[in-house]
């Protein structure tokens, strides 16, 4: 939502009326601006709602793709002998 405060555009949350952006341009800010901090503020929003801990733990009880990753990505995992790291 576009309000104007002490002179200066600016974007403001619909729920909160929080300033989320300020207009640093000469009058009244286009349709496109406007258009791309909704898109900004949508993006930021919906962040939080992906998949990301189904992800997590790639420790002893992790999922088996990311034990595999790390095991693949961290020297000596697979080695049974301290010597044989070293040779």
């Amino acid at each position: 939502m576009l309000v104007q405060k002490n002179g200066k555009w600016v974007f403001v949350s619909r729920k909160t009326r929080r300033p989320l952006a300020y207009y640093r341009g000469e009058g009244k800010p286009s349709e496109d601006w406007v258009r791309k901090q909704e898109q900004r503020v949508q993006y930021f929003k919906h962040l939080g709602e992906q998949e990301f801990v189904s992800k997590a733990g790639a420790g002893e009880w992790g999922r088996p793709e990311l034990v595999a990753k790390y095991i693949k990505g961290t020297p000596g995992q697979n080695l049974k002998k301290f010597k044989d790291y070293i040779k």
